[in-house]
């Protein structure tokens, strides 16, 4: 079965001011060193995503809800320098997939990354300098559900692979739409429950794997409705596009869009 590749995949069980418990810090090692293979399938949808996120904005205060180890930051690192014309090969794709590091701090960007999981963020500040944002990120520890942050406060706000394992994820959306500015974006991308109707099969094996998985990965669920809770949400857009991740078995049923406050 392959393994979950939430970067936060408990990017969103609640925070605690304790030191990291050895499970948090094995789970973190653990997303640190175990996610190329989802990255390397996702890479497209990404550059995609982070592009549309910093259209037109060429300053910005983003939220990370569930930063985990990093791995987005270099997604908008490459993107925000493409908005301003920066990027050396021509483009975020290209400059990604040529392996290069961006070294250059970004003017206009400020990046803020919740997580509860204390463990994950001496890879976060890692994956910072390796996207050239070391200047631009701030790393905090809280929860999805009760971000500890200020209302209308973001310009847009980012979650990955992080609804599926929050206690609420309906709460945990309200709360990044108080935290974000009227007509701030949400850049969302998670795996969900895939379709009794279309991939029965695929729909069991979730049902069969999702209570050793929850165990095993943090309290992520494989068959959560994600899809039911961001369309009920009080956005003033949605754009929402359904699909498969290749070769991601249990969790390659994924939902990815932009949202508006």
């Amino acid at each position: 079965m392959p393994r979950c590749g939430c970067p936060a995949c408990g990017g969103a069980a609640q925070a605690s001011s304790q030191q990291p418990s050895l499970y948090q810090r094995y789970f973190a090692r653990f997303m640190a060193n175990s996610v190329a293979e989802y990255e390397s399938a996702a890479h497209p949808w990404k550059v995609d995503l982070f592009s549309k996120l910093v259209q037109g904005r060429p300053t910005q205060r983003i939220l990370e809800v569930g930063i985990g180890t990093g791995p987005n930051l270099k997604y908008l690192a490459a993107a925000h320098k493409e908005q301003h014309g920066q990027g050396q090969q021509g483009s975020a794709e290209s400059e990604l997939y040529q392996g290069q590091q961006l070294s250059t701090e970004l003017q206009g960007l400020e990046v803020v990354g919740c997580d509860p999981n204390m463990a994950m963020q001496p890879y976060a500040r890692q994956a910072a300098v390796d996207a050239g944002l070391s200047g631009a990120v701030s790393l905090l520890q809280g929860s999805a559900e009760e971000l500890p942050l200020e209302s209308n406060s973001f310009d847009s706000a980012v979650i990955t692979l992080v609804l599926c394992s929050v206690r609420d994820p309906a709460h945990a959306i309200d709360e990044v739409i108080r935290v974000l500015k009227p007509q701030g974006r949400l850049l969302f991308l998670e795996h969900v429950a895939a379709s009794w109707e279309t991939q029965p099969l695929l729909r069991a094996k979730q049902a069969i794997w999702s209570p050793l998985h929850s165990i095993l990965a943090d309290n992520c669920h494989l068959t959560r409705d994600t899809k039911m809770v961001i369309e009920r949400a009080s956005f003033s857009d949605l754009t929402l596009v359904e699909d498969n991740l290749p070769e991601m078995g249990v969790i390659s049923p994924h939902i990815r869009g932009i949202a508006v406050k």
